[in-house]
């Protein structure tokens, strides 16, 4: 099933699609007024995954505004009865989708899918439309907490802020640097131990859930100098495990990383004395078991 979906963000694939991301980026950061205070999630880093991965599936523009309805829905963590209506109709959506894909064929990654039930008959109906529903899900949720809980850390920490409006160079390495600190998921999914195994001084059964996490290895004291300190100049060779490792390393890995890079060099750019506009302490972390992220982000944007 990776292989179906997995030209379409190979680093190639995804430096095709940059112009397109820095143009979206763009008109968002467009639309970000004077105004005393904005919530940076709501108005920049929520809407720009999705669109993205709107144009990658093929969704018209002038339906995008259900997805980002949908996903508020999705992601809140406020009502369990709000996210199933959300799914239900994402599902509909997608079904509706699908079958106008069919009668007009489109170059995207949901015609690919299409394609892949329909002649070469690699995916079922459901796996077709579970498919489209997971890089829906992926390719906004992790996206939108990399933008927050990082631009979260550069605020209290203005000389790594300071260090990278001076020097560009650094944004890759401040990236992985982001995602290491505060990963936008906890935990890996659930895995469960096909055989008794010891590690450290813990014995696992055979038949036991395995919750590894995530946000406990990226800050390792024997992996990382200084775990918990933000530095954008940290080696990248480090090895942070924010998306995941081996066969099941992240498929949309390349994507994430284009998305934030551009996404921070436009507020830099554009708004390079941006300021924090709440206390730390009082910003509220959406509950979930495997999410990371923050229920909003209101900023300064003190445009010049």
């Amino acid at each position: 099933m990776r292989k179906l979906v997995s030209k379409a963000f190979t680093s190639r694939a995804v430096e095709a699609l940059r112009p397109e991301i820095e143009r979206i980026t763009g008109e968002l950061i467009g639309t970000l007024t004077d105004d005393d205070t904005v919530d940076l999630l709501d108005d920049f880093a929520f809407p720009l995954p999705i669109r993205v991965i709107c144009l990658l599936l093929g969704v018209p523009v002038e339906e995008q505004e259900n997805f980002k309805s949908w996903s508020k829905a999705l992601v809140s963590g406020d009502s369990p009865e709000a996210a199933a209506a959300a799914t239900t109709e994402v599902v509909a959506y997608l079904g509706q989708l699908i079958e106008r894909k069919r009668r007009e064929p489109t170059d995207d990654i949901l015609t690919a899918l299409v394609a892949a039930h329909d002649d070469d008959h690699q995916l079922t109906e459901t796996e077709l439309v579970s498919t489209a529903y997971l890089l829906f899900i992926a390719g906004f949720e992790t996206t939108l907490n990399a933008l927050g809980n990082g631009t979260l850390h550069l605020m209290r920490n203005l000389d790594q802020w300071e260090a990278l409006r001076e020097d560009r160079s650094l944004l890759p390495g401040a990236v992985e640097e982001f995602l290491r600190l505060e990963s936008p998921l906890k935990h890996a999914s659930f895995r469960c131990a096909t055989e008794s195994l010891t590690i450290g001084d813990v014995e696992i059964p055979a038949g036991d859930f395995v919750l590894l996490a995530i946000a406990s290895a990226n800050r390792d004291p024997q992996r990382f100098d200084d775990p918990h300190a933000l530095d954008v100049r940290r080696p990248t060779d480090g090895g942070h495990l924010a998306f995941g490792h081996g066969i099941h390393h992240c498929l949309g890995a390349p994507l994430a990383r284009v998305e934030v890079r551009v996404a921070f060099g436009a507020l830099l750019d554009a708004f390079p004395a941006m300021r924090l506009a709440a206390d730390p302490e009082e910003l509220r972390w959406r509950t979930s078991t495997i999410i990371r992220g923050l229920h909003s982000l209101p900023v300064r944007l003190n445009r010049r």
